[in-house]
């Protein structure tokens, strides 16, 4: 049993060394989960391929977080939402734009956009991608929207579909 655990430990150390995750992932309670999971399902377990990972299980994940979530928006219908966006570049130095939404002391992540394809990242741009946030949301259940302050971030507040009450 010592050599099993001491192969698992160098295991998990080489993951750790050769795809340079940070080892504070360690501590993650997904990782802990995901850890575990394969524990209980056997020695007879075969990991998700590079395939399945990035389509099926992707869908099946993303549908579990929407379900996850929705009782946070079920709470918060027409008490109000706010919708956040922050503009940042990933480590391929693809410009993202990231839709959060925030009730009542919680804030969720809704969505993130790859803004790659467009060129100038005009206020017109973000303004589209989160008018769009807004509508999948419900215009009804959203009371305010915060960017940051770079001005193409405050062309949204401007270009608003949505009168202010």
């Amino acid at each position: 049993m010592l050599r099993a655990n001491t192969e698992a430990d160098v295991a998990i150390g080489d993951f750790f060394y050769l795809t340079g995750v940070p080892f504070n992932v360690r501590k993650h309670p997904a990782f802990i989960r995901m850890l575990k999971a394969v524990v209980a399902a056997g020695p007879k377990y075969a990991p998700p391929g590079y395939n399945k990972i990035r389509t099926t299980l992707l869908d099946k994940v993303k549908k579990h977080v929407k379900e996850k979530l929705q009782p946070f928006f079920e709470k918060n219908k027409r008490s109000g939402c706010t919708v956040t966006s922050d503009g940042w570049s990933d480590a391929r130095n693809r410009p993202i734009l990231n839709i959060m939404v925030c009730a009542r002391g919680e804030a969720v992540f809704y969505k993130s956009v790859d803004m790659s394809s467009v060129l100038n990242k005009t206020g017109e741009e973000i303004a589209q991608v989160i008018i769009a946030a807004i509508e999948e949301l419900g215009a009804d259940d959203i009371v305010a929207v915060i960017t940051d302050s770079a001005a193409n971030c405050k062309a949204p507040t401007r270009n608003r579909p949505y009168p202010s009450d």
